[in-house]
């Protein structure tokens, strides 16, 4: 599912209905010729020893998310998993990036 020589387009249905505006951008983007275009620019980031470089840093993001669901947990509140889920992906993957966290 993962391979770089996969078939399986993304479900464009999800992917539109939560863009947030940003269609067309790679994260989107669900056919496949079109992402993989775009793809070539960022391959660099997500080698292994890149991912392995910022490790202790999408470790603490998760953490971090972690210790909050904690904190719910104790007083009760409900959490939204997806929107939990989206803004710490959105802090790991600009902080990664531009090296300044979104949140």
């Amino acid at each position: 599912m993962y391979s770089r020589r996969t078939k399986l387009e993304k479900y464009s249905g999800f992917y539109h209905s939560q863009s947030a505006g940003l269609d067309g951008s790679l994260p989107w983007l669900c056919e496949l010729e079109a992402h993989r275009q775009r793809r070539v620019v960022t391959e660099k980031y997500w080698t292994k020893s890149a991912v392995l470089n910022r490790e202790a840093m999408i470790w603490a993001k998760t953490e971090l998310l972690c210790d909050k669901l904690a904190d719910r947990a104790t007083d009760g509140s409900l959490v939204r998993l997806q929107n939990a889920l989206r803004a710490v992906t959105v802090d790991i993957v600009t902080e990664y990036f531009w090296n300044k966290p979104l949140g």
